[in-house]
């Protein structure tokens, strides 16, 4: 597939991203534009101030439908070097909702597998090593893999070993030679950020032993589009998924998608079951049943998307009616919430030159400034001392959290506004 790789060189970082000319599950080149937005700089790189510079090339988000497999994609494809060597987001470390998510999860793999202390459990995007801790925590023996140097080494101090690279046939290799095959492979929300998709897939093939599992979670191409997250539709989501393109994909390598389940996170995700062809676990008609709804809402058609892209723009001239309303009075504005989905939601909806400042509940994160536009980062005391007149709530899956969290900014006069999928002052 190298040779649908258009290399290309930004000022100030070497490729920070190329374009990609062929379908990453099938090669081919029959690419049609499905959806247009607002080039973003690298989406989750909050740095300190004096680092800021860094994030000022923007990277285009030009989504393209396969007309041959149905996949998903962007065009543009970020340096991974730039997104993920040093990276922020430790959902764990905030969410505790998602660690009681993950020990269901786990279970679920535990009750598959059997409970055997000399079965091996590899995690490919390992994070802070939440997840592994769980399976860790039941006499087996774990290994991560995530590319962030500073997640990896986090981890391995709590005791879950992680090895600190992108995972790909060398890697592979090393896992297979010190460590042996896996019962099962679990990569979650990590699968979208893989552009090499073949290679990749090797790499699982390689390690899976032959009664084996490949588990991932990915956010589901149906949710995302009929529900508008917008926010999940970034330069770290190099793929979209549906079941029908990944069915054919994995028939075509060897391996049979045996179940998939949908999960309501980030939205709407699927989780989905692989196994090598033949195993001895039987196809769920999971599969066939989202293959089936995939084909009757014409997902594989260009007319599904653009519900979305007119929703974008009916939003962007709402907050703006809003926005300037609120800035023709005086009155200030910050933003609540510092992710990758907060970065799309300023460029898309064009809020940048309106926010003075972000909170965000985790302290990783806080003392930064934002990517592109340079709004520094607060603790959320600051909404009590700085009395913002209005807060955008960047994180719209987590509204009702983050209203009933501050209270006190309410009580003292303070207003929540929503900007997506609805604007609304709280």
């Amino acid at each position: 597939m190298g040779s649908g790789l258009i290399l290309r060189e930004e000022q100030g970082m070497e490729r920070l991203f190329h374009i990609r000319t062929t379908c990453r599950l099938c090669a081919s080149r029959n690419l049609a534009l499905a959806m247009s937005m607002t080039p973003i700089p690298v989406g989750d790189k909050y740095l300190p101030v004096e680092q800021c510079d860094e994030t000022r090339e923007t990277i285009p988000l030009d989504l393209y439908l396969c007309n041959g497999c149905g996949h998903m994609q962007l065009g543009a494809v970020a340096n991974p070097d730039a997104v993920f060597k040093h990276y922020l987001s430790r959902p764990a470390a905030v969410n505790p909702g998602l660690s009681d998510a993950f020990k269901e999860y786990a279970q679920g793999i535990l009750s598959d597998i059997g409970e055997k202390n000399n079965d091996l459990i590899v995690e490919i995007g390992s994070n802070d090593g939440t997840f592994l801790n769980f399976f860790k925590g039941h006499g087996m023996p774990v290994l991560g893999v995530d590319p962030a140097y500073n997640l990896a080494e986090a981890a391995t101090k709590m005791g879950v070993p992680t090895m600190p690279v992108f995972f790909d046939s060398q890697a592979a290799h090393t896992i297979k030679r010190e460590h042996g095959t896996a019962s099962a492979i679990v990569t979650n929300f990590t699968l979208a950020s893989v552009d090499n998709f073949d290679e990749f897939t090797q790499g699982i093939e390689e390690i899976l032993s032959d009664h084996g599992i490949y588990m991932f979670e990915t956010q589901y191409r149906v949710d995302g589009f009929q529900r508008h997250l917008l926010e999940t539709l970034n330069n770290e989501q190099l793929s979209i998924f549906a079941v029908k393109p990944l069915n054919t994909y994995f028939h075509r390598h060897g391996l049979d998608l045996i179940n998939v389940h949908h999960t309501p996170s980030k939205g709407g995700s699927i989780r989905c079951t692989v196994q090598r062809a033949g195993g001895p676990r039987p196809v769920s008609p999971t599969v066939q049943e989202h293959i089936s709804l995939e084909d009757s809402l014409g997902v594989f058609g260009l007319d599904f998307y653009r519900p979305c892209a007119s929703h974008i723009q009916a939003a962007r001239e709402e907050v703006a009616q809003v926005l300037t309303t609120i800035k023709a009075g005086g009155q200030t504005i910050a933003g609540y919430g510092t992710s990758i989905g907060a970065t799309m939601l300023t460029y898309q909806l064009k809020l940048g030159e309106s926010i003075s400042f972000f909170v965000d509940d985790d302290p990783y994160r806080q003392n930064l400034v934002s990517p592109g536009y340079h709004i520094p980062v607060l603790a959320p005391q600051a909404l009590l001392e700085e009395k913002p007149d209005y807060v955008l709530i960047m994180a719209p899956l987590y509204t009702e959290q983050i209203i009933n969290k501050n209270k006190a900014y309410v009580d003292q006069g303070g207003h929540f506004v929503t900007v997506w999928p609805e604007v609304e002052i709280k």
